[in-house]
């Protein structure tokens, strides 16, 4: 097999981009109003306010 068969597709060169993940609110939130999310050594809360609408804070 050739290096271009092993990897990602290919499109016009490079390589193609993966589908992005998604994921439900409600997946992540399951029965709570909010949750912490650690990225790269920093803590981020993510809550859904009362009108459904969601914040993201440091």
């Amino acid at each position: 097999m050739s290096a271009k068969s092993q990897g990602a597709p290919v499109q016009g060169g490079r390589p193609a981009k993966a589908a992005l993940r998604t994921f439900s609110s409600r997946e992540l939130l399951a029965d709570a109003q909010e949750i912490i999310i650690e990225h790269e050594g920093e803590l981020y809360r993510l809550r859904c306010t009362s009108k459904g609408k969601l914040i993201l804070t440091k």
